[in-house]
């Protein structure tokens, strides 16, 4: 099986403004991705929600990474504009995108990623953070990448 290309995105918010806070903010990014996989625009391999940023590992399907990430603030724009006062945008159009060479570097990068909110002091396990691939409430709707 020939490995497919998976990235790495960053993506901070606008004005490093905290949109993303709180519960229904991070449950609606969520959403937003799993909707995002389900058009087909990426395979989900993982994610993290911040306050102030998203990071996710996809492998892009049917578009450009610019593109999609446009595609993502377009969607989730319209529903996280009534419960946070958000100026233009969300997302900030300069975003952290690295390619990812190989099952070894996946696995290091998901498990450095899984680590932020312990970094930011959100949690102290990686599991317990609500908004993360890494806790097991999420583990149906992640690709798994692992080779059998």
């Amino acid at each position: 099986m020939p490995f497919e290309q998976a990235v790495f995105l960053r993506i901070d918010t606008s004005d490093a403004q905290p949109y993303l806070d709180g519960a229904s903010c991070g449950e609606l990014v969520i959403s937003t991705l799993v909707n995002g996989r389900d058009k087909g625009w990426f395979d989900l391999l993982g994610f993290v929600v911040l306050p102030r940023e998203i990071q996710l590992m996809i492998i892009p399907r049917r578009m450009a990474v610019n593109t999609l990430v446009r595609n993502l603030e377009l969607d989730l724009y319209p529903q996280l504009s009534v419960l946070k006062p958000i100026s233009k945008t969300i997302l900030d159009t300069d975003f952290y995108r690295e390619k990812v060479d190989c099952d070894e570097e996946m696995k290091q990068r998901l498990r450095w990623m899984h680590l932020a909110p312990v970094r930011a002091r959100l949690t102290m396990l990686p599991q317990s953070y609500p908004f993360s691939s890494a806790n097991a409430r999420y583990s149906e709707i992640i690709r798994p990448f692992q080779k059998a």
